[in-house]
């Protein structure tokens, strides 16, 4: 855990901000080498920036490396460990939750959670901004409230900026992963994936065919029977994992699942055997 962190929240009652955010937060924060955090979330919406030292974080969407110069915007609720290296990590980063950031939190879900920005413009204009808001925050001078919310403004700018970058690099197929599998249950239509993705239903459509030889549906249906057939593998009942992926019903479940798989969902069901010293 931080052997030193110093946090301050800003007071939001009575400015600008406050009928968009519930908090705004700065933190500066020194972690001891080999140091190693718990697994856990944060409410808040992270902004942070290595200032000196390394350190890795790890979370669902995979393993990012901070270093000197690193900044890194982390959704709110992601679940994450923190292992620092063999040196200090000091970091500065800015925590803020609200109204404000519904969409960007969103769209930073469907990506995985995490963006990280890259490049030398791009990391120097984010880095000025955040340094900005910081000092803004701590100094609280009048009109303090309209130059967090312009500094703000621009430093999540830069993470939309990066986010967009990111998608487009990225394979369809991952995109759409990332997507479905933030919540496996929702009724996905053809025109929620396409709005989710920024793209035209008819782009999606012909991209999803093109890229994995399936329509959007059927791409979806098949991602849900895996995820089945791994909770299924872990002992889970048929019914239960129905239940958890959202199935209509059993019946339509298990409709599913042979189509898939050529098998009823029962096969592809590992029995927990009881331990031999269970009495």
């Amino acid at each position: 855990m931080p052997l030193d962190r110093h946090l301050r929240f800003a007071e939001l009652a009575g400015t600008a901000l406050e009928v968009q955010l519930q908090s705004l937060g700065v933190v500066e924060e020194f972690m001891e080498p080999r140091d190693r955090t718990p697994w856990r979330t944060f409410p808040w919406l992270v902004v942070l920036h290595t200032r000196a030292g390394e350190a890795t974080w790890e979370t669902s969407a995979g393993v990012i490396h901070h270093r000197p110069g690193t900044m890194v915007a982390l959704a709110p609720e992601v679940r994450h460990v923190q292992v620092v290296g063999t040196k200090w990590w000091q970091i500065r980063y800015l925590v803020v939750h609200g109204p404000w950031l519904q969409r960007l939190s969103a769209d930073m879900h469907a990506h995985g959670g995490t963006v990280v920005l890259e490049g030398r413009r791009r990391i120097s204009a984010g880095h000025a901004d955040l340094e900005h808001v910081v000092q803004t925050v701590l100094e609280a001078a009048p009109g303090w409230d309209w130059e967090a919310a312009a500094g703000l403004a621009a430093l999540l700018g830069h993470v939309q900026a990066a986010l967009i970058s990111d998608q487009v690099a990225l394979p369809l197929a991952e995109r759409l992963t990332r997507v479905i599998d933030r919540d496996l249950t929702a009724a996905w239509s053809v025109a929620a994936l396409a709005k989710r993705l920024g793209m035209s239903v008819s782009s999606l459509a012909h991209r999803c065919v093109a890229e994995t030889g399936l329509s959007p549906a059927a791409w979806v249906r098949r991602r849900r029977a895996e995820r089945a057939k791994t909770l299924l593998a872990t002992g889970l009942s048929v019914t239960a994992t129905s239940e958890r992926l959202g199935f209509a019903n059993p019946y339509h479940f298990a409709r599913v699942i042979r189509q898939e798989f050529g098998v009823p969902p029962s096969q592809l069901r590992v029995v927990q055997q009881p331990s031999p010293l269970a009495k």
